[in-house]
């Protein structure tokens, strides 16, 4: 796996300060940063020019925010600790998939803070997040006098839920991030407590509305547990281009197999990945100033590539640009982390 990146917005791990911010991005990597106390990390798998936004509210105890992206993307996720993470896709999206899972329709993915997880998620996509500290929603469970249930609640990846109520849900995060909040300012302690107290109103109406979910999660685990190996095999062999004969042969997997699990669980052929994540790295390097690389033909070799003008086009069609153009803008400030 990958290194994740680090926002360092979090102060302490039980509390997420107050923030209110709008971020408008045509990097990846800028939107991962952006997330306040997350650790993330997103290699884009879809060809063209990315676009991403993220609309974001941290209340102390709650933290709200929409992110849309404009291209299919691979997501490793790290929740701050002490918190749970609950995602409400709009509806129509149906190519979600957290840890192979998917998440379609009337369907909520959640997870515990300090363990990563991968989301998957397809072009065009809109994605509610909601974050709540653990203590205050067993409180919460408390009042509901349901905290042994909701204690099992939170071991599923997936919940099957009322989709109108997900829609209200919904909709209440956007009336709050509707509010005219901006940056740092200071809010009275009486507005921020009533504006969690909406959000986690609205989640356990959510729960109160669970519908049994058909448990495809054996299936699905095998299908990813495939696509787990293939990923380690790819970036431990990172300085050649795998082919997917040797996959086969190494994962003693047949190619239809292969073509199977990859087009679930990532929408995309095992060759189309395989070059996606070598050129996803060479991005990295590119963007990077510390990088031992000092040049687009060092960064390219390093990840197999060697025919520099098939690299170059490659490069453009998954990113928009071509890789020199990356590399004029590694001088330039972080935003993400100007912005923090």
């Amino acid at each position: 796996m990958a290194q994740l990146s680090q926002n360092n917005s979090l102060t302490h791990p039980s509390y997420i300060p107050y923030h209110a911010r709008d971020v408008r991005t045509d990097d990846a990597d800028h939107l991962a940063r952006s997330i306040s106390g997350w650790s993330q990390e997103y290699e884009q798998l879809k060809a063209g020019r990315f676009r991403g936004s993220l609309s974001e509210l941290c209340l102390g105890s709650t933290q709200l925010f929409l992110e849309q992206t404009s291209h299919a993307l691979r997501q490793l996720c790290t929740v701050p600790v002490e918190h749970v993470w609950f995602g409400l896709p709009f509806s129509e999206e149906r190519s979600v998939r957290i840890n192979g899972v998917p998440v379609q329709g009337g369907r909520v993915a959640l997870h515990r803070g300090g363990e990563t997880f991968e989301l998957v998620t397809p072009d065009e996509l809109q994605f509610w997040g909601i974050v709540v500290r653990e203590d205050v929603l067993m409180d919460y469970a408390r009042q509901y006098e349901c905290e042994e249930w909701f204690s099992r609640v939170l071991e599923r990846p997936v919940l099957g839920v009322c989709d109108a109520k997900k829609q209200d849900v919904q909709r209440i995060c956007g009336q709050i991030l509707q509010q005219p909040l901006s940056g740092d300012q200071s809010l009275p302690d009486s507005l921020r407590q009533s504006l969690s107290d909406s959000t986690l109103s609205a989640l356990f109406s959510l729960f109160q509305s669970l519908e049994p979910v058909a448990d495809d999660r054996s299936s699905s685990r095998q299908r990813h547990r495939l696509v787990e190996r293939v990923d380690a095999y790819v970036r431990s062999n990172r300085d050649r281009l795998v082919t997917v004969s040797e996959l086969c042969t190494e994962l003693s997997a047949s190619r239809r197999a292969l073509q199977i699990c990859f087009q679930e669980v990532l929408g995309i052929s095992p060759h189309a990945y395989i070059r996606a994540v070598s050129l996803n790295g060479v991005r990295s390097h590119l963007k990077n100033p510390d990088s031992p690389y000092t040049s687009v033909q060092d960064a390219a070799a390093a990840y197999g590539f060697w025919h520099m003008s098939q690299f170059a086009l490659d490069y453009k069609q998954l990113f928009g640009e071509l890789p020199s153009a990356t590399f004029k803008r590694r001088s330039m400030p972080d935003p993400a982390r100007l912005s923090n």
